[in-house]
C-alpha cells in the first residue's frame, strides 16, 4: 500500500507521545480523579465524597442535571451532591462522573473527521450492552463495565486531534469497520487507537484494569487477568455495531472472537433478548452521556 507523505511522517509517534500532546486539552478535572480514588476506599463517607465534588462547580452542575433527568426520575428534587450520592450509590456515581467528565473533555474536538453525536451514541450503546453482559457474567459491580464500554474508543478522538492525516487514510481504506481500522492503524503506526486510549486512561490516572480493557478490547485473549472484562467490552462493541447496521443479533454474534464468546458465555439463543434490552436502555444511557455536551 502506498502511504501518503503526510501519513508516513507520523510513523515515529507513540501512544504516549500523542497523549502527552493533548492531555491538557482533554484532561479530567482533578476532582474527578480524586473521587475515583476515594470510591475505592470502603472507609470513605458520603459526606467526604460530596465535599470533594463540590469543589468543582461545573462538575457539580452537570452531575445534578443528570441525576435530576428522567433517567433517575427525581425531577429536580435532588439539589445537593451528598443527596445524590445517597440516592444513587457510590458506584453509580463513579459512572456518572467519568461519563460526564470524559464527554465534556472532548466537547471541543473538531468534527470534520468524526461526528461526535454518532461517536458517543455508539459508545453509550456499547456501554449499556457491556453492563448487561457483565451482569450476565456475574461480574462484581457491573456498572464499572458501563464506564469501560463508554471509553473504549477514546483513542480514536486523540488520533483525530493529533494525527488527522492518518485518520483520513484509515477511514478511506477501512471505512467504518473498527476492527479493520485497528489493523490498518497497526500497519501504519505500529499501534492502534486501543493503545492510545489505554495511554490516555493512564494519563488520566484511572484504574489499571480500565487501561488494560481499553488496550485489549480488540484482542481480549491478550488481556491476562482482565480477559473477562476485555471480552465483555469486545463483545458489546461488535454486537451493537453490527445490530446498528441491520444485522440480526444471532448473526452479529459471528463477529465476536471465539475466546470472548466463551468468556462471556454467549449463546445464539440469548443474543436477541440482550440486543432488545440494550436498545431499550440506550435512551436512558444517552440521558447520562449527552447532557454534558451541552453543559459546557
Amino acid at each position: 500500500m502506498s502511504v501518503p507523505e503526510s501519513v508516513a511522517a507520523q510513523t515515529h509517534r507513540s501512544p504516549e507521545n500523542l497523549v502527552e500532546n493533548v492531555v491538557r486539552l482533554v484532561s479530567l478535572p482533578e476532582v474527578c480523579v480524586r473521587v475515583n480514588e476515594l470510591i475505592e476506599d470502603p472507609s470513605v463517607s458520603v459526606t467526604e465524597i460530596g465535599r470533594v465534588i463540590a469543589q468543582d462547580a461545573a462538575l457539580t452542575a452537570r452531575l445534578l442535571k443528570v441525576v435530576n433527568s428522567p433517567f433517575y426520575g427525581y425531577a429536580g428534587r435532588i439539589d445537593t451532591i451528598e443527596r445524590a450520592v445517597t440516592v444513587i450509590g457510590m458506584h453509580d456515581l463513579r459512572v456518572l462522573i467519568l461519563a460526564t467528565a470524559a464527554v465534556h473533555a472532548f466537547s471541543r474536538i473538531p468534527q470534520d473527521l468524526v461526528n461526535m453525536a454518532s461517536f458517543w451514541r455508539h459508545s453509550a450503546y456499547a456501554a449499556v450492552m457491556a453492563r448487561l453482559l457483565a451482569a450476565h457474567c456475574d461480574v462484581l459491580h457491573p456498572e464499572r463495565l458501563f464506564v469501560a464500554g463508554l471509553l473504549h474508543d477514546v483513542g480514536q478522538l486523540v488520533h483525530c486531534l493529533e494525527i488527522p492525516d492518518v485518520v483520513r487514510e484509515v477511514l478511506v481504506t477501512a471505512g467504518e469497520d473498527e476492527v479493520v481500522q485497528a489493523q490498518l492503524e497497526r500497519d501504519l503506526l505500529g499501534f492502534s487507537h486501543a493503545d492510545t486510549g489505554a495511554a490516555l486512561m493512564r494519563a488520566w490516572r484511572l484504574p489499571e484494569w480500565l487501561a488494560r480493557v481499553c488496550e485489549h478490547h480488540h484482542a481480549p485473549e491478550e488481556a491476562g487477568r482482565y480477559a473477562l472484562d476485555a471480552g465483555i467490552v469486545h463483545a458489546a462493541d461488535l454486537l451493537v455495531w453490527q445490530v446498528d447496521r441491520g444485522v440480526a443479533p444471532v448473526d452479529a454474534l459471528d463477529s465476536v472472537a471465539p475466546a470472548a464468546r466463551e468468556l462471556c458465555r454467549l449463546h445464539p439463543d440469548m443474543v436477541d433478548d440482550l440486543a432488545m434490552e440494550a436498545a431499550l436502555g440506550l435512551a436512558d444511557a444517552l440521558e447520562i452521556v449527552l447532557p454534558s455536551v451541552s453543559a459546557r
